[in-house]
C-alpha cells in the first residue's frame, strides 16, 4: 500500500470534497500552531529536533486523536493503525496513503511528508530526512528562516496581480492570497508546484496559479505590482538541490532576478527577495550592489543582515 512516486495520484484526492474534510478534521482536533505549542510546551514548531523525540512522545503519551496527529506528522514516528484511522475519521486511510501522505508498514502508519499548521494555513512539504533518500534533489523546503523573514518584511498593500518566484510549497503565494486579486506561481520543480496545488485546495484559496518552469519563463508578457522571491541564492559550486542550488556561478542569480524583474513590475511595483551576495575583499560591496541596479530605473533598499567569512559559510 506504499504510494509509487510517480504515479498521477501524487499529492492528489479522487474526491474534492476531501480536501476540505481534512482541513476541518485538522480545525476539529484544535491542530493549529498556537495549540500545538502548548501541548508540546515549545516556543515555536520550528523548534521541534530530533534529539527530542523521548520528551514529545512523553508528552503526547494521551490517548486521542490530536497526539496521533501530532506524532505522526510533526514528531514524525510510526503510529497504530488502529489510531489513525481513527484519528482521521470520516477521512479513509487509503485516501491518504494514494496521495502519498502517509504508508503503512504492517501494523503501522508513518507520515512521508510534514504536515504543519502555520498561523490559518495547514500546509504539506518534505520532512527532512527526504534530503538523505531518493527524492533529495527535488526536495521541497518548508518554513525556515529565510521563509520568515520574507513573510515579515513583505509590503501588504492591495495588489492585481503577483508574482511568486520559486514558490516552493506555496508559503509566499499563500500569505499574500489575502491581499491580492490574482497570484502566479512558479517553481522549477514539478513536485513543489505538485505540493503546492495540494495546499491551494487543502486551504481553499482559489486566485493562485501554480506554473512549472524557469525563473520568468512562465510569465513572459505578465506584469505585476508585487513579486516576491526567495530564490536558490545559496552561493555553491553544488548543484544538488533544486531549492538551494541554481547552477549558476556565485551570487549571479540574483543579480540575474535584480536585472530582469523590472520589466515584470507595473510603474510602482514592488519586487521583495531574500539573496546573498559574495563581499570580495579590497571593494566596497554597495558599489558591488549598486551595479547591479545601474540601468534598471528602479528604486532600491538593501537591508544587510549579516556576513559571514568563507569557511563559516560554506559549513551552514
Amino acid at each position: 500500500m506504499n504510494p509509487s512516486y510517480a504515479n498521477n495520484s501524487l499529492f492528489t484526492f479522487p474526491d474534492p470534497d476531501d480536501y476540505r474534510r481534512l482541513f476541518n478534521l485538522l480545525e476539529d482536533l484544535g491542530y493549529t500552531d498556537a495549540n500545538i505549542v502548548k501541548v508540546l510546551g515549545v516556543k515555536e514548531l520550528s523548534e521541534i529536533h530530533n534529539s527530542d523525540v523521548p520528551l514529545l512522545l512523553h508528552r503526547t503519551k494521551g490517548a486521542g486523536a490530536l497526539n496521533t496527529m501530532i506524532r505522526l506528522f510533526l514528531v514524525e514516528v510510526p503510529c497504530d493503525i488502529e489510531a489513525v484511522q481513527q484519528a482521521i475519521q470520516p477521512i479513509k486511510l487509503e485516501t491518504l496513503v494514494h496521495a502519498g501522505l502517509v504508508r503503512i508498514d504492517q501494523s503501522s502508519v508513518s507520515a512521508a511528508v510534514k504536515l504543519m499548521p502555520f498561523q490559518n494555513l495547514k500546509l504539506v512539504f518534505d520532512m527532512a530526512r527526504t534530503l538523505l533518500g531518493p527524492l533529495a534533489r527535488k526536495y521541497v523546503m518548508g518554513i525556515g528562516r529565510t521563509t520568515l523573514a520574507l513573510a515579515n518584511l513583505t509590503i501588504r498593500k492591495h495588489s492585481r496581480l503577483t508574482l511568486d518566484l520559486g514558490s516552493g510549497c506555496g508559503i509566499q503565494a499563500f500569505l499574500s492570497a489575502g491581499h491580492s486579486d490574482r497570484i502566479m506561481a512558479v517553481d522549477r520543480n514539478p513536485r513543489a508546484v505538485k505540493l503546492a496545488v495540494f495546499n491551494a485546495k487543502l486551504n481553499g484559496i482559489n486566485n493562485v496559479a501554480f506554473l512549472e518552469g524557469s525563473f520568468f519563463e512562465p510569465v513572459e508578457g505578465h506584469q505585476f505590482d508585487l513579486v516576491v522571491t526567495n530564490p536558490p541564492f545559496v552561493i555553491s559550486p553544488e548543484t544538488q538541490y533544486i531549492f538551494r542550488d541554481s547552477g549558476i556561478p556565485a551570487d549571479t542569480v540574483c543579480k540575474q532576478i535584480v536585472r530582469e524583474v523590472p520589466e515584470f513590475l507595473t510603474e510602482g511595483g514592488f519586487c521583495q527577495m531574500i539573496c546573498n551576495w559574495v563581499e570580495k575583499a579590497g571593494e566596497d560591496w554597495r558599489q558591488r550592489l549598486q551595479s547591479w541596479f545601474q540601468g534598471t530605473g528602479c528604486d532600491a533598499w538593501v537591508m544587510r543582515m549579516e556576513t559571514q567569512d568563507t569557511a563559516t559559510y560554506a559549513s551552514t
